[in-house]
């Protein structure tokens, strides 16, 4: 899907719908237009079921729903995927994820909840997920899987690094005392 020019594209119907990228061979989604020019609406879910995978070529923001039923959906950083603070995530699986950055938008938190962030790299699905006990103002989580060996020297409590793959979290709100909780990694066979 290309948006190109001064071309723009807007995905807002009335009812709830799906918007599916599904077929054999890959596919992109990007063109030459502004970055605003293309729109998911707020009745639109995006669904990933190609097996061959999907690369975002330009930012987009989905705010209902994402589900990761096959394929890998590429992403990068100047080609951002956020999901809006409501926004819901399903699936994700080996698979099946956001191979790059993901981002993902909270509010105000006074009540717990845990935002999963369905991510890997390559072949490797190994979701994060982000407990959130308390926010105080409202910010965009970007959170993304780094192969290779980060080079970092611990400091207690830490007791070691993996040098096979490391992950960076980063907050668009950085202002002391924002935020409490905990993020929650998951690994595998390989990551030994």
């Amino acid at each position: 899907m290309l948006v190109n020019g001064t071309s723009s594209l807007t995905f807002n119907p009335t009812n709830a719908s799906n918007v599916q990228f599904s077929g054999g061979a890959a596919q992109v989604i990007g063109g030459t237009a502004a970055s605003t020019a293309l729109v998911v609406g707020s009745n639109s879910s995006v669904i990933i079921n190609n097996p061959a995978g999907v690369t975002l070529q330009r930012p987009l923001i989905l705010p209902k729903a994402l589900a990761l039923t096959s394929g890998k959906l590429t992403t990068s950083g100047p080609a951002l995927l956020t999901l809006a603070e409501n926004a819901t995530v399903t699936s994700g699986s080996n698979l099946s994820f956001i191979n790059g950055p993901l981002a993902r938008r909270t509010g105000a938190i006074a009540v717990p909840i845990t935002v999963s962030f369905p991510i890997g790299k390559g072949t490797l699905f190994r979701p994060l997920a982000l407990n959130i006990a308390t926010q105080k103002v409202s910010s965009v989580y970007t959170a993304e899987q780094i192969e290779g060996n980060p080079g970092q020297n611990v400091a207690p409590p830490l007791k070691r690094v993996s040098f096979r793959r490391s992950y960076t979290v980063m907050s668009s709100e950085t202002t002391a005392g924002n935020f409490t909780g905990t993020i929650t990694l998951s690994f595998g066979d390989a990551d030994f």
